[in-house]
């Protein structure tokens, strides 16, 4: 008599979330939005859609700094058509603003919520 043993291994993966692209666009000089919550894995793309040019500067941790964080990213000047995205593996938060000019004076500063809760991200 002949015994076969079959063994049946199941695997279960649970589908990933898929990464999301979020713009941020410059508005009469500012970013809108100017907060914006995302989770994980997301992407926040810069469009310049604007008439001018802009440089998104990663800056201190404070609310709406114009502080430049040293060894932050840095897009370097972009003008009219040139988009500039950068992806947000970890939750956390970061600020950041325009680094052209006066811009960031005159208020062009934002900040990207990073957090497994924003489930799929958020603007207020």
């Amino acid at each position: 008599m002949k015994i076969t043993i079959f063994s049946t291994v199941a695997l279960f993966v649970s589908p990933a979330l898929a990464a999301k692209t979020w713009d941020v666009n410059v508005v009469n000089g500012l970013f809108y939005p100017q907060e914006l919550n995302i989770s994980p894995g997301d992407t926040v793309r810069w469009p310049n859609n604007d008439g001018g040019n802009h440089a998104i500067v990663q800056t201190t941790a404070g609310y709406r700094t114009c502080n430049k964080l040293a060894g932050g990213f840095n897009s370097g000047t972009k003008t009219k058509g040139q988009p500039y995205q950068r992806t947000f593996p970890r939750a956390g938060t970061t600020n950041y603003k325009d680094g052209v000019g006066s811009n960031c004076v005159n208020g062009a500063t934002g900040t990207i919520i990073v957090s497994a809760a924003a489930a799929g991200g958020s603007s207020p």
